[in-house]
């Protein structure tokens, strides 16, 4: 039997109560009981269930959690975890945004700040 696939439509997501909701091809509207509304990419990978947040909704629409969905799962049959590849993607950019300084140069700007309150009557 085939697995139906875009089960949710936009009135439906607008009118989901709480719970979980799924779209197909483990994509989820995950309902908190307070209301608030986040896409779900669930999958198993090495017999290990795990739960990758999309965004919340309607930030991200039907389509555009599709779209992800979509990608994270192209991620996952070419064998790569898509929460560990994000991370890695997020850590890269955090290093790339922080300037490199080597252990020198800080020591040398250390010094140079604190030189003057080093003196010393010997």
């Amino acid at each position: 039997m085939a697995q139906a696939i875009a089960r949710l439509t936009t009135l439906r997501v607008n009118n989901a109560g709480k719970g979980m909701h799924p779209d197909g091809a483990g994509l989820y509207l995950r309902v908190n009981p307070a209301g608030a509304k986040s896409w779900v990419y669930r999958y198993m990978l090495a017999g290990r269930a795990r739960e990758m947040g999309l965004g919340p909704y309607p930030t991200f629409s039907l389509a555009e959690a599709r779209q992800r969905a979509t990608r994270a799962r192209q991620q996952r049959h070419d064998g790569i975890d898509p929460i560990e590849s994000r991370r890695a993607e997020r850590a890269a950019a955090a290093n790339g945004a922080a300037p490199a300084v080597t252990f020198k140069a800080c020591a040398e700007q250390y010094i140079a700040a604190h030189q003057a309150s080093w003196s010393n009557a010997k």
